[in-house]
């Protein structure tokens, strides 16, 4: 069912800015949280498969075939691998917007991309996955300060003099915000794994949210414990999620919107505002693009717009991590 032509009626458009055909992103919660500048996509490779009920409608898949091109084919861009170091300014930078960061095709170039974002700690990374088994197994081997390599030949020396304690840290990196994808309860166990892999930012994408979603206080307010790799004496981390994001699915044909789709939003809106999480209501999703906000379907929900995002946290110091030695989970 489309929606035909949406008029959302007096609703205060986001402020434009002036930025370069390539270096930004219509995405709305890719704006900087801050200052609201519009953030930018970072695709160093294209293409995926699907792995769950979500990717039946994939836009990135319905790009990619206007280029005439089979989207289950992994390839690293030829044009776009180096693009954050060309970005003099500062962003929020959604990585792979057109495949999974984690994809394992892509394994032989991600160590590329992790040296981009270490040389890059202007830009704010959020990487978004389908695969958060793979994480743990795929993070940087690199010290964020002064791209040491423990496995380099020789011995490593025990300080950083790039670092402003003088010791190296190799994760988390304080400019990558981690998050997973889940479109009905079926999918929870990704927020699980993902919440046992320390960052600086855990965030929740729920689009297209295709069932209802039980967001327990266990993932929102009582704190999961998660081992910190190689960081004695501090061995464990409070994490829970720190950020979630919602939508409908857009499809020019035949988006899947269940009658009880604003049901489910509500549901969500009222659990993070009961655990105060930061909520972001994407889009209702649909067919046709409201003429207000550009949005599929339009943003409004209960006769207002949604937009939560962690504030002040793009740049702070790991150091900030909230984390407690005493605290030993087996």
């Amino acid at each position: 069912m489309g929606y035909g032509r949406l008029d959302c009626g007096d609703v205060p458009r986001r402020p434009r800015f002036r930025v370069n055909m390539g270096e930004r992103t219509s995405i709305e919660w890719t704006r900087d949280p801050n200052t609201g500048e519009p953030g930018a996509t970072w695709n160093p490779w294209t293409g995926c498969d699907k792995v769950s009920s979500g990717c039946k409608n994939c836009y990135a898949e319905r790009i990619v075939a206007r280029w005439g091109r089979d989207f289950s084919v992994v390839k690293r861009s030829k044009t776009t691998f180096d693009d954050p170091l060309r970005w003099r300014k500062g962003r929020m930078v959604f990585t792979c917007s057109m495949s999974d960061f984690f994809h394992e095709s892509a394994d032989s170039w991600r160590d590329e991309a992790w040296e981009i974002i270490q040389r890059t700690p202007r830009h704010t990374y959020q990487i978004l996955t389908k695969r958060p088994e793979r994480i743990k197994g795929h993070l940087p081997r690199i010290c964020f300060y002064c791209a040491m390599n423990p496995d380099d030949p020789g011995p490593t020396p025990s300080l950083c003099l790039a670092s402003p304690t003088t010791g190296h840290l190799w994760w988390p990196w304080p400019n990558v915000w981690l998050g997973t994808s889940v479109e009905m309860d079926l999918y929870m166990s990704r927020v699980y794994i993902l919440l046992r892999i320390p960052a600086r930012v855990h965030f929740l994408s729920a689009e297209p949210l295709l069932g209802p979603l039980n967001l327990s206080p266990t993932i929102l307010a009582h704190k999961l414990w998660i081992r910190l790799p190689d960081d004695p004496p501090i061995n464990y981390a409070k994490a829970t999620l720190d950020w979630v994001i919602t939508g409908g699915e857009s499809d020019p044909h035949n988006p899947r919107l269940s009658p009880e789709l604003n049901e489910w939003f509500r549901s969500i809106r009222d659990a993070c505002a009961t655990y105060g999480v930061p909520f972001f209501l994407k889009q209702l999703g649909g067919t046709t693009k409201c003429s207000c906000h550009g949005s599929w379907g339009c943003r409004l929900l209960d006769g207002r717009t949604h937009d939560g995002m962690p504030s002040g946290l793009s740049h702070l110091a790991p150091s900030t991590l909230d984390v407690d030695s005493d605290r030993v989970a087996r």
